[in-house]
């Protein structure tokens, strides 16, 4: 039988893998915070990894760990889905900028993370490849050219595949390039409202990539490393160029304003990085 102390110190670290739940389904949620970073910090990432390549294995081996963190992720995603809600009503521009600094505090981590096994000149042009990949139709979806994109339940679906990749690919995030097609407002509205229109077609989305690609991914990264990270690369600075705010400053304080809250996005994740190294 387990003594006082025991169950009193099982309890605790199950309350402890709960908080590293909700931080980490926070971290889902906003802009250029990973929560793959945030799992690489608290320990979490190889028992993942593990569960994603031998689920039967996986959930032997750690349900004691993944029944606390699934249940700290759910109430961390739905919580700090409504306080973006409520930021992005408040003024899209400041939560905006605040956003990119996020995204921004990242790229340092993620270079590094990309020259890891070694840079040759092909590096920089499968950079280029998707920045421009994913810059032009961006760009001219911004500029009015094509309509914007309407949320349907299949764009809906297609934010659930985003996101499925952006939990498979690490350094990956799906929040940019869903801010820039319009579509992370909507979609932040209806998980923060729990409206089934919104979260079946999410959750099919992100189930099926987690459960098609996870393998796929693992494998290019381990043969092509370098080049699918550059992609990777380049596929999150596109995403950022065209979410930066160019309408709405009403003075020069604005700007400032804006420009501060930059920063302080910068200076988070550029710290949550140097703690994961």
């Amino acid at each position: 039988m387990k003594t006082y102390n025991q169950t009193m110190r099982a309890i605790l670290q199950t309350f402890l893998y709960g908080i590293m739940g909700v931080l980490a389904g926070g971290g889902a949620i906003l802009p250029g915070i990973s929560g793959g970073v945030i799992c690489v910090i608290f320990g979490l990432y190889q028992p993942m990894m593990e569960f994603l390549s031998s689920p039967r294995v996986g959930v032997k081996k750690y349900y004691k760990l993944f029944i606390p963190v699934c249940i700290g992720w759910a109430v961390g995603f739905y919580v700090f889905s409504k306080l973006v809600a409520v930021m992005l009503t408040a003024s899209y521009l400041f939560t905006t900028w605040l956003f990119c600094g996020l995204i921004l505090g990242s790229y340092p981590s993620l270079y590094r993370e990309a020259g890891k096994q070694g840079r040759n000149r092909s590096s920089g042009v499968w950079f280029l490849l998707g920045l421009v990949v994913l810059l032009i139709p961006l760009a001219i979806v911004k500029a009015g050219i094509l309509p914007q994109v309407q949320p349907t339940l299949f764009w809906y679906f297609f934010c659930g595949v985003l996101w499925g990749f952006s939990l498979i690919v690490p350094g990956m995030t799906s929040s940019s390039i869903l801010m820039s097609l319009g579509l992370f407002t909507p979609l932040n509205q209806g998980i923060s409202s729990l409206d089934p229109e919104v979260l079946i077609p999410w959750l099919i989305g992100l189930v099926l990539v987690i459960l098609l690609f996870s393998k796929l991914v693992t494998y290019l990264f381990r043969v092509k490393y370098a080049l699918f990270y550059h992609v990777v690369l380049g596929l999150l600075v596109a995403s950022t160029l065209v979410i930066i705010p160019t309408e709405g400053y009403h003075d020069v304080w604005h700007g400032l304003l804006s420009l501060l809250l930059c920063g302080l996005g910068a200076v988070c994740t550029f710290y949550l990085d140097s703690r994961k190294e």
